[in-house]
């Protein structure tokens, strides 16, 4: 019976991704187009007292986020301007974008937008005023203290790293491959890869309560501590489900992918 689902599924991926897949390649192809370009960047540094949370939401490039040695939250983001008519126009666009920072509660807050239009969301504006040929990609950089343990990361087109943090939240990249490299699972976290991989070496779990992984093109790999007490439950494509508890059980892990592989590998973490 489960098979039988499996190749249902199978089929209604083959003819929805004859579609998205065009939409995907006309994406990446849009981002890798020149034309007059121009390049810079913006840096926003807070002290990063009282607050755990940091929400980062960015259209086209990669985040990346690694944990610091002090008490700020800094972030960069490198803003390259691609497909412009002329050199002037592309200086032009890159001097009205601003990288904007919120602080509300115990939550940080960071969004790329245009100089005078900050509600409006960027790719829209920069489509509505310049035309569809521009391609806007920001690279953003956080370097955050160990007190950051809530995630709120949101991209579209674009990778998502994030090294050596407690980590609890949600992580989504639309397009682009997801790595959790040396985290420790605090409370509920949600990773979602439109299409791009999921892999996650963690350092801890026995503070998390459940990890949810789903990618829907895409492979998951998972690295736990050998010695560490945890469940998982994984749905990989054309695989029959597996349900299983490592040293008697502990936080469930559910992994699954539309057409991709769920593997555990040895952790190798010091």
């Amino acid at each position: 019976m489960i098979k039988k689902l499996y190749i249902g599924l199978f089929c209604l991926l083959i003819l929805g991704l004859a579609g998205c897949t065009k939409t995907i390649k006309d994406t990446l192809a849009n981002v890798n187009a020149q034309g007059e370009h121009a390049e810079g960047n913006q840096v926003k540094s807070l002290t990063a007292t009282g607050l755990t949370k940091l929400d980062i939401q960015n259209g086209v490039g990669d985040i990346k986020i690694t944990v610091g040695k002090d008490d700020n939250i800094t972030v960069k983001a490198d803003v390259k301007v691609q497909g412009a008519d002329t050199e002037e126009q592309a200086k032009e666009i890159l001097e009205l974008i601003v990288l904007i920072q919120e602080k509300d509660k115990e939550t940080a807050s960071y969004y790329a937008a245009a100089k005078g239009s900050e509600s409006i969301n960027l790719e829209k504006w920069l489509k509505d005023t310049y035309g569809s040929k521009l391609n806007l990609i920001i690279t953003i950089t956080a370097t955050i203290p160990e007190s950051i343990a809530s995630f709120h990361v949101i991209e579209g087109v674009g990778n998502i790293s994030i090294d050596d943090s407690n980590i609890s939240g949600v992580i989504t990249s639309g397009v682009g491959d997801i790595v959790l490299k040396g985290v420790a699972f605090v409370e509920k976290t949600d990773i979602t890869s439109g299409t791009g991989s999921i892999k996650v070496i963690a350092r801890k779990v026995d503070q998390a309560k459940s990890v949810h992984a789903v990618a829907g093109v895409g492979d998951i790999t998972l690295s736990i501590p050998e010695k560490a007490s945890y469940s998982v439950d994984i749905s990989a494509f054309m695989k029959d489900d597996v349900k299983q508890d490592y040293n008697g059980g502990g936080p469930l892990f559910t992994l699954k992918t539309g057409v991709g592989s769920v593997k555990q590998i040895k952790n190798e973490l010091k």
